[in-house]
């Protein structure tokens, strides 16, 4: 969160500072994945072979995303943006 404390100093409020953290299923995706994808071939294979530990990982997830952006907050973002890169899915 020192980041976002210095940016905001360096910005001295000419602009909104705009947290950010992606979404939960994007997170899993990427941890599943290793990278972006456009079929989600082994994600998909692990939502289906493994849905209950998807679930508690999702929510886990889901968790720290929220715990992320409060502190973000806190810190000085003024704004914050949560992009599900994982919607085509």
């Amino acid at each position: 969160m020192d980041a976002i404390n210095l940016a905001r100093r360096e910005i001295q409020g000419q602009v909104p500072l705009i947290g950010f953290c992606g979404g939960p299923l994007s997170l899993l995706m990427f941890m599943v994945e290793g990278h972006s994808s456009k079929s989600f071939t082994k994600l998909k294979k692990w939502l289906y072979v493994y849905p209950n530990e998807s679930h508690m990982l999702l929510q886990s997830l889901a968790d720290i995303c929220v715990e992320f952006l409060i502190a973000q907050q806190r810190a000085g973002a003024q704004r914050e943006s949560r992009i599900p890169v994982a919607t085509r899915l």
